[in-house]
């Protein structure tokens, strides 16, 4: 990779194996989805192409139950700030007894 891109800090990993590991997924979803009846490719536009509504109906199931539940990482938390803050009230709760904390 070096000789072709001199000056550049990407490795194969886990910089490339992590793109194709998520195209195979992509890939996956793709081929699924194109294997069922009704739905297919255009070429000419480059899009997939519902030809029987029907399709969607169990997908709209789905969409009842779960809804738009993603994960989306809006209330991540870093485990080393987790950890920090147990270690905060673990020693206020024994400042609180009387206790010494002993980690």
């Amino acid at each position: 990779m070096h000789k072709m891109l001199p000056g550049t800090d990407i490795v194969a990993h886990p910089h490339i194996n992590s793109k194709i590991h998520v195209w195979k997924k992509e890939y996956g979803a793709l081929s699924v989805l194109l294997s069922k009846s009704g739905i297919g490719w255009n070429s000419s536009t480059s899009m997939i192409e519902v030809v029987d509504e029907e399709v969607w109906d169990s997908s709209r199931q789905w969409l009842e139950i779960f809804g738009k539940d993603r994960a989306t990482g809006e209330s991540v938390i870093d485990p080393i700030d987790l950890f920090q803050e147990l270690m905060r009230v673990d020693l206020d709760q024994a400042g609180e007894t009387g206790d010494k904390y002993v980690p």
